[in-house]
Order: C-alpha cells, then structure tokens, then sequence
C-alpha cells in the first residue's frame, strides 16, 4: 500500500511525470519563500529522482495530492538528520490557490495515519520557518509537540516531534 486518502485528497507516490506541477509549485516565489528559496530545472529533476530511490530504500517518501482528481500539493515522510540523528520528516507544499481550505491539515494527518499503521514509525519531526505562522499552525493542529529551535540554510525553524505510540 503506498496510496492513502483523506476525506477531500487522494495521496499517489511522485513520478517523473509530476515534473510539471513540481517545476511549477517549486518555481513559485510564494511557496519557495518557507522552502529555501525557488529551484531550478536540475533541482526538481533531482528531487524527483531522490523521491523514487526513497520510496524504493523505504518503502515511503513524497506524494503527489489531489481534489477531485486536481493536483493541489504534495506531502512527505522523509528520511534526514536532524542534529545528528536520524529522523523521518513530515513536509508539505501547496499550490497558493488551495492555502486556507485545510489540505495541508488533512494531507499531514494523513501521512502521519501512514506513518503509525504502514511504516510503524515510532515518531516523526516536522519544522517550519519561524515565521511561516500557517505551517506552524499546521504541526499544533497535527499533535506535534514544540521540541527544539535550530538553524537552518533558510533561516530559523521550529523544530515539532509527534510520537506515534500505539495507545495514542
């Protein structure tokens, strides 16, 4: 099972042929602001690349979100290091037009669902630039758990950790 659906979105694993949307939504000067700045041509094919060879080493990674079959966003589980230990992260981006409806709620709860009953991951970190009120307000309506500040290339995070315990 590597698809997931919420109650308004489906959830498909990313291909290569999602280029379009990700070279659009990773182009956007809106978006790219909270995601280290807009990417190039190379880059999304990159992370298009490394999304494939993640869902291959682990059986998760990035998906592709859409509303009535309309490609709104996409969702991750990722692994990473986050000061020094090995992490899974939650991300998510959504095209402007679809901010404000709660999709990155209901896209986050949903990949967390995964998280807990697919992957059996014991926790999960999310974080968000500091100033990105609406993505930190995401992580508090998901349950995640304020940890840490940290720096990053793009500037200054909060750092959440949900822990996925199974009597939760």
């Amino acid at each position: 099972m590597s698809r997931f659906e919420t109650a308004r979105l489906s959830a498909e694993p990313v291909s290569a042929a999602d280029f379009p949307f990700f070279h659009a939504l990773w182009s956007d000067e809106r978006v790219a602001r909270t995601l280290g700045g807009v990417r190039s041509t190379e880059q999304v094919r990159a992370a298009l690349a490394e999304a494939d060879a993640h869902w291959e080493a682990h059986g998760f990674g990035r998906w592709i979100l859409r509303l009535q079959g309309i490609v709104v966003g996409t969702v991750k589980l990722a692994r990473c290091s986050v000061r020094d230990r090995a992490e899974v992260e939650l991300g998510y981006a959504l095209l402007p037009s679809a901010w404000g409806h709660g999709y990155a709620t209901e896209a986050g709860a949903g990949a967390v669902c995964y998280a807990r009953q697919v992957a059996r991951l014991d926790d999960v970190v999310a974080f968000a630039l500091l100033f990105n009120l609406p993505s930190l307000g995401v992580l508090d309506r998901l349950g995640f758990a304020a940890e840490a500040e940290l720096d990053r290339p793009s500037g200054r995070h909060r750092l959440y950790r949900k822990v996925l315990a199974a009597a939760e």
